[in-house]
């Protein structure tokens, strides 16, 4: 994709792993793009990358607002509503997705706000055991899997031209960082991801914590088994 297929300016709310690895892959395109990170210390060392980051959500959103970016909401699933009521209140004529694992609750919340004309759902299939600004880099989505949700065309005989445009900016962005979009309806997105992600994290959830109360022995006998059956138990 040239730069000239791109589009309006993408705002990252949330500048983690996956945030922070989206943010270096629309600049390595030469694409505008800023984020807010709670984090001082990870707005600090994005900024000394040259990077466009702030601590300031209000004063982030409204520049979004103003630039009738387009919104990723890359927080962990417990600060999004805050999110979204920020989203309200500061950039309500922005459209945005987000990268959250679960759909159907991000769902409910978008609803809850009278938003879903404004939102198109998404979730990359990556990441790592690691987490924050400092484990982010470029190529983190090549070649992944990255869902991207049409339930409100499903709901919507004429889903008008904004929706349209939203869901073809979020592809264009999916596409941008090397990742291939899956069309998905929320339900059976839920109901895949829990079998092939949410359900071996906790297997190997519950693997770490046997092996832990196996005492001195068994964690000095652990071998690379051991360590490929837990690595996302580090999450």
């Amino acid at each position: 994709m040239s730069s000239k297929d791109m589009f309006r300016p993408t705002c990252i709310i949330g500048l983690g792993l996956i945030g922070g690895s989206l943010l270096r892959d629309v600049a390595a395109r030469g694409q505008t793009v800023y984020g807010f990170n709670r984090s001082a210390s990870g707005v600090r060392a994005a900024i000394k990358e040259g990077f466009d980051a702030s601590d300031d959500l209000v004063a982030t959103l409204k520049r979004a607002a103003a630039d009738e970016a387009l919104i990723v909401i890359a927080v962990p699933m417990h600060a999004v509503a805050d999110i979204l009521d920020a989203i309200v209140a500061h950039a309500p004529n922005c459209g945005f997705t987000d990268v959250v694992s679960v759909k159907a609750e991000v769902l409910r919340l978008v609803k809850e706000r009278n938003l879903e004309s404004h939102y198109v759902g998404s979730h990359p299939m990556a990441g790592t055991a690691d987490s924050g600004w400092n484990h982010s880099h470029t190529g983190l989505f090549k070649q992944a899997a990255w869902a991207i949700a049409f339930d409100y065309a499903v709901e919507n005989e004429n889903p008008g031209k904004f929706w349209i445009e939203l869901f073809t900016d979020v592809t264009k962005l999916i596409q941008l960082a090397g990742a291939e979009a899956i069309p998905v309806q929320v339900a059976n997105h839920d109901a895949a991801v829990a079998r092939v992600s949410h359900l071996p994290h906790v297997l190997a959830e519950a693997l770490a914590v046997v092996g832990d109360s196996g005492g001195i022995l068994a964690q000095s006998l652990a071998a690379s088994s051991f360590k490929d059956g837990t690595r996302v138990a580090g999450t």
